[in-house]
């Protein structure tokens, strides 16, 4: 079966339609009001029980860009107008001031007030204090919020009032410690600047310091020209050290003379002229006389003489260039002396000059350390002169406020409403959601191109009747529901095109202990009202019918028959209650798959087949053992139990897309122990199946 296009998990359509939203609204309008109604109510008592707040605010201005500011000694250089801002706000706002404040109001307003804990906590305190810049100005706005109007406008004036003599005296300590600390300390920089000039002085006079930058700049020129004059004298000494090489590999006059270099000498040139005509004088007295006249010995004795000399030439030529190549070598040597003489000489040139610009930095950054500390002495006794001057200008003087600023019950009251409609809301969709998971099952297995043929219902405990596992006769609305589903399954199964002719109905699961042998027994009896069925318990690794009927595991059964100890008769169980033979398991072997792929096998259900109308399998699980690869030859489907309580959706997506790539027959899927509302069970079904 090859696998058609797989639905994802995650897009699988759970979409509700418009009309299915109102509808579902309409239904269920009474959740909605009672939500929203007990939320509603609920918020109005918390609302009620809300104390009324109130807030009084005063405009300040800190003065910009002065000269008598005292937080200027606070901090080095000139501050800017945004920096003084945030240094007064966040003076207002430490934990010191606040102290100062509290000890105040105490005294001020009296002891009869009710002090809550916003005045018996510094860090309470400062919370309820709001500090906004006014933008595009130099003022501040302090509010403060209480429960008792009065009390609010009381207290951020008195924020105001205050901050102008705790900055003072903040400030006024601070600056004669710095008085005398300044003083001290300008002696001190003074005295170490002039050790470190008259340090600068000797030193200059010492090294003449003067030639020094110039004798670094020569020196560097020098050193660049040696290494030039060395990689040039380098360069020849490689190509004569070749040449030479070369003419060492030509030992012969003759195989030399192919050599550029030396057929371009003039002496060389005349001279193996002068041999190649002597050979070819001599080539043409080979052909008149032997080797033993006179002529042919004259003339090879000429030959001779001229190879000589030319021999004599290239040691010549070769003794002077080696000679040539050793002063190359000897002036390489003398540049290599010169410069490392050069490259010490800079080296000590270059050290002296970094100690030269080491004094210089030392003695500038002391000079202005020096004006620096004298700025600031300046600045402290200016302070101290001025010391009833403040920087701080009270704008608007805070007044009683009239109405609480909070809490706006109104818009509190509006927001739990739509509040609890939300949340009524959340509690009918997750619902509807979770309502829905089913469908996502049903629409993974047909994306698989599977057949849905019903579904199982969860059945709190299942009664036992008997010896068995059978359906309760009691009137019990899960077991009516049950027995319903069997029932529905069974006609599907009966009436469907390709189940109406295969009597071999094969029952398997993807993992043990989903269901397949209950399911196999109650269809069973379902169909044994209207036809004659046999159940075959083809599980061969436990003995699942047999215990659930109430017999004995040792019944012979299966095992038995198709090793010949026992008859047909002596293994068929004719079940009363089932109303249908069953065909055991029997005695469990080692290894199952040599009982189902005998012959005998093939040959028991052909002749089951013509005495029976069905014959239902109870096999293996799918991915258990490989018995159902034996069992899937002898039928033309498999139908497939699948409890949706023990695979999520990606579990099984992952599970189907192993059955269609090991190709086998399941063509057809049960869904069990889906949880249902008994009313709302037969709709659901029709709509899913939709």
């Amino acid at each position: 079966m090859n696998k058609p296009a797989v639905i994802s998990p995650n897009n699988v359509d759970t979409s509700i339609n418009v009309g299915d939203l109102l509808g579902l609204l309409w239904v269920k309008k009474w959740v909605i009001i009672l939500v929203t109604g007990t939320v509603f109510l609920f918020g109005l008592l918390f609302i009620s029980k809300l104390p009324d707040i109130y807030s009084a605010s005063t405009t300040i201005m800190v003065k910009g860009d002065r000269a008598d500011n005292p937080l200027k000694t606070l901090v080095t250089g000139q501050i800017g107008a945004q920096q003084e801002l945030d240094t007064t706000i966040k003076l207002i706002k430490s934990i010191q001031f606040a102290k100062v404040l509290i000890d105040k109001i105490k005294q001020q307003y009296g002891n009869g007030f009710n002090y809550d804990k916003v005045l018996n906590d510094e860090k309470e305190f400062i919370k309820v204090l709001s500090i906004q810049p006014v933008p595009n100005t130099h003022m501040l706005e302090l509010s403060f919020e209480h429960s008792d109007a009065k009390f609010t406008a009381f207290v951020v004036n008195l924020i105001a009032s205050s901050f102008i003599d705790y900055e003072l005296s903040l400030m006024q300590p601070h600056a004669d410690k710095s008085d005398e600390w300044i003083r001290t300390k300008i002696q001190e920089v003074k005295d170490k600047l002039d050790e470190e000039e008259n340090k600068l002085n000797d030193f200059r006079q010492n090294n003449n310091i003067v030639d020094i930058v110039s004798f670094v700049s020569l020196a560097k020129q020098d050193i660049s020209q040696l290494h030039e004059q060395k990689r040039t004298l380098t360069l020849e000494a490689e190509k004569l050290a070749r040449v030479i090489n070369t003419l060492a590999n030509h030992a012969n006059p003759d195989s030399a003379m192919v050599i550029s270099q030396w057929s371009d000498v003039e002496t060389l040139k005349i001279l193996s002229k002068q041999k190649a005509k002597l050979e070819t004088e001599l080539s043409q007295i080979k052909l008149r006389y032997l080797d033993k006249h006179p002529k042919y010995k004259a003339k090879v004795t000429e030959i001779e003489g001229t190879r000589q000399q030319l021999a004599l030439e290239f040691e010549k030529i070769s003794d002077g260039l080696e000679h040539k190549l050793n002063e190359i070598n000897q002036s390489i040597k003398s540049l290599d002396l010169n410069r490392i003489v050069a490259e010490q000489q800079l080296e000590q040139a270059i050290l002296k000059n970094l100690e030269f610009e080491k004094i210089k930095r030392s003695v500038s950054a002391t000079t202005q350390l020096l004006e620096s500390i004298t700025a600031k002495q300046k600045e402290v006794e200016l302070f101290k002169d001025i010391h009833h001057a403040s920087s701080i200008i009270i704008v608007d003087p805070a007044i009683e406020p009239e109405k609480p600023v909070r809490p706006k019950r109104a818009l509190l009251a509006t927001v739990v409403l739509f509040f609890g409609f939300v949340l009524s809301l959340l509690v009918i969709f997750i619902a509807k959601i979770l309502g829905n998971s089913h469908k996502k099952y049903y629409q993974l297995v047909r994306a698989y191109d599977l057949d849905v043929l019903g579904e199982l219902p969860v059945v709190s405990r299942f009664r036992r009747y008997k010896r068995g596992l059978i359906f309760s006769n009691e009137n019990e609305g899960d077991y009516r529901l049950f027995e319903e589903c069997i029932r529905s399954i069974r006609t599907r199964m009966l009436l469907s095109d390709g189940y109406e002719q295969d009597k071999i109905i094969a029952i398997s699961s993807l993992e043990p202990s989903e269901g397949k042998s209950n399911f196999a027994l109650l269809l069973a009896k379902s169909i044994s009202e209207v036809e004659e069925v046999i159940v075959i318990d083809a599980d061969l690794r436990e003995h699942s019918i047999t215990v659930k009927l109430g017999y004995e595991p040792s019944h012979p059964g299966l095992t038995n028959f198709l090793a010949k100890t026992h008859t047909f008769e002596q293994c068929v169980i004719k079940d009363p209650t089932l109303k249908a033979d069953v065909f055991a398991s029997g005695i469990l072997p080692k290894k199952p798959q040599l009982f189902l792929s005998m012959s005998r096998f093939d040959r028991m259900l052909k002749a089951l087949s013509k005495q029976y109308d069905r014959i239902i399998l109870n096999c293996p699980p799918l991915f258990f053992a490989s018995d159902i690869m034996l069992i899937s030859k002898h039928v033309n489907t498999i139908n497939l139990i699948v409890d949706v309580q023990k695979h999520t959706v990606t579990e099984l997506e992952n599970e189907l897309d192993q059955l269609m790539y090991t190709k086998s027959k399941v063509n057809s899927v049960i869904f069990n122990k889906i949880k249902v509302e008994h009313k709302n069970y037969y709709r659901r079904v029709k709509n899913l199946r939709k």
